[in-house]
Protein backbone atom coordinates (compact mmCIF):
# COMPACT_ATOMS: atom_id res chain seq x y z
CA UNK A 1 0.00 0.00 0.00
CA UNK A 2 1.76 3.25 -1.45
CA UNK A 3 1.95 5.96 1.14
CA UNK A 4 -0.36 8.79 -0.30
CA UNK A 5 0.16 11.86 2.23
CA UNK A 6 3.08 13.25 4.19
CA UNK A 7 2.88 14.73 7.73
CA UNK A 8 4.63 18.25 8.21
CA UNK A 9 4.29 19.43 11.52
CA UNK A 10 4.24 23.10 12.31
CA UNK A 11 6.57 22.78 14.94
CA UNK A 12 9.50 22.22 12.58
CA UNK A 13 10.09 26.13 12.34
CA UNK A 14 10.66 25.91 16.16
CA UNK A 15 13.41 23.20 15.96
CA UNK A 16 16.70 25.12 16.19
CA UNK A 17 18.34 22.19 14.64
CA UNK A 18 16.36 22.34 11.75
CA UNK A 19 16.19 25.85 11.02
CA UNK A 20 20.13 25.94 11.25
CA UNK A 21 20.05 23.67 7.83
CA UNK A 22 19.94 25.74 4.57
CA UNK A 23 16.64 26.17 3.27
CA UNK A 24 17.87 23.94 0.27
CA UNK A 25 18.25 20.50 2.69
CA UNK A 26 15.21 21.83 4.44
CA UNK A 27 13.25 21.64 1.07
CA UNK A 28 14.75 18.19 0.22
CA UNK A 29 13.90 16.80 3.76
CA UNK A 30 9.91 17.57 2.94
CA UNK A 31 10.44 16.35 -0.61
CA UNK A 32 11.69 12.56 0.83
CA UNK A 33 8.60 13.00 2.94
CA UNK A 34 5.99 13.45 0.25
CA UNK A 35 7.44 10.77 -2.11
CA UNK A 36 5.10 7.80 -3.05
CA UNK A 37 7.33 4.92 -2.91
CA UNK A 38 8.46 6.02 0.75
CA UNK A 39 7.68 2.62 2.57
CA UNK A 40 6.19 2.87 6.19
CA UNK A 41 9.36 1.98 7.37
CA UNK A 42 10.91 5.51 6.43
CA UNK A 43 12.74 4.08 3.28
CA UNK A 44 13.24 4.98 -0.08
CA UNK A 45 15.33 3.92 -2.71
CA UNK A 46 17.90 6.67 -3.45
CA UNK A 47 17.22 7.88 -6.68
CA UNK A 48 19.41 10.92 -7.20
CA UNK A 49 18.63 11.30 -11.17
CA UNK A 50 15.01 11.24 -10.74
CA UNK A 51 14.52 13.32 -7.76
CA UNK A 52 17.04 15.97 -9.33
CA UNK A 53 14.75 16.25 -11.88
CA UNK A 54 11.90 17.23 -10.41
CA UNK A 55 12.98 21.01 -10.04
CA UNK A 56 13.80 23.61 -12.48
CA UNK A 57 17.68 23.72 -12.48
CA UNK A 58 18.61 21.26 -9.68
CA UNK A 59 21.36 18.83 -9.92
CA UNK A 60 22.51 15.50 -8.69
CA UNK A 61 25.40 17.63 -7.08
CA UNK A 62 23.14 20.14 -5.33
CA UNK A 63 21.04 16.79 -3.77
CA UNK A 64 23.89 15.12 -3.14
CA UNK A 65 25.29 18.46 -0.64
CA UNK A 66 21.75 18.49 0.99
CA UNK A 67 21.46 14.98 1.52
CA UNK A 68 25.22 15.18 2.86
CA UNK A 69 23.60 17.91 5.34
CA UNK A 70 20.76 15.93 6.38
CA UNK A 71 23.07 12.90 7.14
CA UNK A 72 25.53 14.91 8.89
CA UNK A 73 25.62 16.63 12.62
CA UNK A 74 24.19 15.69 15.75
CA UNK A 75 20.57 14.41 14.93
CA UNK A 76 20.88 13.16 11.02
CA UNK A 77 17.22 13.53 9.57
CA UNK A 78 18.39 10.70 7.29
CA UNK A 79 20.41 7.98 6.75
CA UNK A 80 22.05 6.50 3.62
CA UNK A 81 23.80 3.42 2.66
CA UNK A 82 24.65 3.77 -0.87
CA UNK A 83 26.22 0.58 -1.27
CA UNK A 84 22.22 -0.73 -1.21
CA UNK A 85 21.24 2.27 -2.70
CA UNK A 86 18.68 3.07 0.49
CA UNK A 87 17.86 6.01 1.98
CA UNK A 88 15.91 6.54 5.62
CA UNK A 89 13.92 8.73 7.01
CA UNK A 90 15.27 7.63 10.37
CA UNK A 91 12.26 8.89 12.57
CA UNK A 92 9.27 8.30 10.60
CA UNK A 93 7.64 4.91 12.07
CA UNK A 94 7.89 7.00 15.75
CA UNK A 95 7.08 10.50 14.66
CA UNK A 96 4.42 9.86 11.85
CA UNK A 97 2.01 8.28 13.82
CA UNK A 98 2.71 4.81 12.16
CA UNK A 99 3.26 3.19 15.16
CA UNK A 100 -0.35 4.07 16.64
CA UNK A 101 -2.34 2.76 13.91
CA UNK A 102 -1.53 -1.38 13.42
CA UNK A 103 -2.73 -1.77 9.81
CA UNK A 104 0.23 0.51 9.04
CA UNK A 105 2.58 -0.62 11.68
CA UNK A 106 1.97 -4.39 10.23
CA UNK A 107 2.46 -2.06 6.35
CA UNK A 108 6.27 -0.80 8.08
CA UNK A 109 7.61 -4.26 9.72
CA UNK A 110 6.39 -6.19 5.92
CA UNK A 111 8.29 -3.30 4.19
CA UNK A 112 11.19 -3.82 6.53
CA UNK A 113 11.93 -7.20 5.31
CA UNK A 114 13.05 -6.09 1.75
CA UNK A 115 15.79 -3.39 3.06
CA UNK A 116 18.96 -4.80 2.01
CA UNK A 117 20.99 -2.46 4.56
CA UNK A 118 22.26 -3.72 8.03
CA UNK A 119 23.17 -0.19 8.93
CA UNK A 120 19.44 1.15 8.21
CA UNK A 121 18.17 -1.42 9.93
CA UNK A 122 20.22 -1.00 12.80
CA UNK A 123 19.07 2.00 13.33
CA UNK A 124 15.09 1.51 12.78
CA UNK A 125 15.85 -1.15 15.66
CA UNK A 126 17.34 1.67 17.72
CA UNK A 127 13.83 4.22 16.55
CA UNK A 128 11.46 1.16 17.63
CA UNK A 129 13.21 0.83 20.84
CA UNK A 130 12.39 5.16 21.30
CA UNK A 131 8.30 4.51 20.55
CA UNK A 132 6.59 5.30 24.18
CA UNK A 133 4.67 2.03 23.64
CA UNK A 134 3.17 2.65 26.89
CA UNK A 135 1.18 5.14 25.47
CA UNK A 136 -0.61 3.19 23.65
CA UNK A 137 -3.69 0.83 25.02
CA UNK A 138 -3.72 -1.64 21.83
CA UNK A 139 -2.62 -5.05 22.33
CA UNK A 140 -2.34 -5.14 18.48
CA UNK A 141 -0.04 -2.68 17.96
CA UNK A 142 2.28 -3.74 21.38
CA UNK A 143 2.14 -7.64 19.23
CA UNK A 144 3.09 -6.19 16.02
CA UNK A 145 5.92 -3.76 17.63
CA UNK A 146 7.26 -6.66 19.40
CA UNK A 147 6.95 -8.93 16.27
CA UNK A 148 8.96 -6.11 14.60
CA UNK A 149 11.65 -5.68 16.92
CA UNK A 150 11.82 -9.24 17.19
CA UNK A 151 12.55 -9.43 13.07
CA UNK A 152 14.61 -6.87 13.41
CA UNK A 153 16.95 -8.42 16.41
CA UNK A 154 16.95 -11.86 14.47
CA UNK A 155 19.04 -10.46 12.03
CA UNK A 156 22.45 -10.58 12.86
CA UNK A 157 24.60 -7.18 13.80
CA UNK A 158 21.67 -5.48 14.09
CA UNK A 159 21.22 -5.76 18.18
CA UNK A 160 22.22 -2.82 19.43
CA UNK A 161 23.86 -3.70 22.51
CA UNK A 162 22.16 0.24 24.43
CA UNK A 163 18.69 0.44 22.47
CA UNK A 164 19.51 4.32 23.28
CA UNK A 165 23.00 4.69 21.65
CA UNK A 166 23.04 5.93 18.26
CA UNK A 167 23.60 3.28 15.66
CA UNK A 168 24.67 5.18 12.96
CA UNK A 169 27.14 6.78 14.82
CA UNK A 170 26.63 10.37 13.35
CA UNK A 171 25.57 12.05 16.46
CA UNK A 172 23.24 12.04 19.67
CA UNK A 173 19.78 10.01 19.88
CA UNK A 174 19.00 13.17 22.15
CA UNK A 175 16.42 14.65 20.00
CA UNK A 176 13.96 13.70 17.83
CA UNK A 177 15.91 13.81 14.61
CA UNK A 178 12.42 15.28 13.25
CA UNK A 179 12.20 18.85 12.99
CA UNK A 180 8.53 18.42 12.79
CA UNK A 181 8.14 17.24 15.78
CA UNK A 182 10.14 17.33 19.62
CA UNK A 183 10.83 14.39 21.63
Amino acid sequence: MPRSEARIFSSAWQDQDFLALSRSAQGTYFFLLSQPDLSYCGVIPLRLPRWASKAEGFSIDALRADLEELSDGPKPLIVIDENAGELLIRSLVRNDGVWKQPNLLKSARESAEMIESREIKTVILSELHRIPIEQSSSDLVKEVLAGFIADLEGVSDTRPTDPSANPSGKGSEEGSGNPSRKG
